[in-house]
């Protein structure tokens, strides 16, 4: 092969694989073939179509683009020729417990309990000998069939000694740093204004169709290439599953600017749940 055409080819290929806008499904004839078709790339159960390059008897993937699925920042250096495979900033304040409740599970007002639930999710964060079911908060604060106000989850936490604060005005930069600092947080949103995510393997956007007044639980973020997510335990699952069984309510991500215009036009107000200290 001429010095010519291998340097075709590895333009062609770390174009591909750095940049994935081709769009191509076309055959290249010179001496060897070169083909751009469309696969199905899956990664950690997720799956989609992106272009790819075959040559030679080796499939050519684009590396960015699984380095997106994979939370991970893809770079090239022309000049060293180096590509870079880093992590970007991410926090996640889980547990080595269970404390994610599905509100599909929550009686005979599950419809309406994502604030119960969620109020129970974050009590169980605080304090792992949180034993309270989230029909007892249900009856605690009985609203008959009617969903709960964001003043019932500050009372039903000072009811049971979980520390929080109250604060106005959501915004990235003191959410990121309660995040940091190693809290979660209650927001109340309006679902009208999340992306919906039709895709059954992805783990990003809102998985169902409702739209209204919802809560949910804020528990870290995600950076990738310039587009901040926030992590979430969104209660809403409904019994909806990935392949491996993980309901679709855990470890959720969406974009951080829709999700607190989603909660600037409900209410505009969190509620930042620090751990229990005995």
């Amino acid at each position: 092969m001429s010095k010519y055409l291998k340097g075709f080819i590895a333009g062609i290929i770390i174009t591909v694989i750095l940049t994935i806008a081709l769009g191509f499904n076309t055959v290249i004839n010179e001496g060897n073939d070169i083909i751009f078709n469309s696969i199905s790339l899956e990664v950690n159960g997720e799956k989609d179509d992106e272009d790819a390059i075959s040559y030679e008897g080796t499939m050519y993937v684009p590396l960015k683009k699984v380095g997106e699925r994979l939370f991970k920042e893809v770079s090239w250096d022309e000049e060293t020729s180096t590509v870079s495979i880093d992590d970007y900033l991410s926090i996640s304040n889980n547990r080595k417990y269970e404390w994610y409740i599905d509100q599909k599970d929550t009686g005979i007002y599950s419809r309406v309990n994502c604030a119960p639930t969620v109020s129970v999710m974050a009590a169980k964060w605080a304090n792992e000998n949180f034993n309270k079911t989230v029909q007892d908060a249900r009856e605690l604060y009985k609203r008959h069939e009617g969903a709960w106000y964001e003043s019932y989850i500050r009372r039903f936490l000072s009811t049971y000694d979980i520390p929080f604060t109250y604060a106005y005005k959501t915004n990235i930069k003191d959410i990121k740093e309660h995040l940091i600092q190693g809290n979660i947080i209650i927001i109340c949103i309006d679902t009208t204004y999340l992306s919906e995510v039709p895709n059954d393997f992805r783990k990003t956007g809102k998985f169902y169709p409702a739209n209204g007044g919802h809560a949910l639980i804020v528990k870290g973020f995600k950076e990738i290439t310039n587009c901040l997510y926030f992590e979430v335990y969104d209660p809403n699952s409904g019994g909806r599953k990935y392949e491996d069984g993980t309901l679709k309510g855990k470890d959720r991500y969406y974009k951080a600017v829709e999700l607190l215009y989603a909660a600037q036009r409900w209410q505009d107000t969190y509620i930042v749940v620090s751990k229990y200290e005995d």
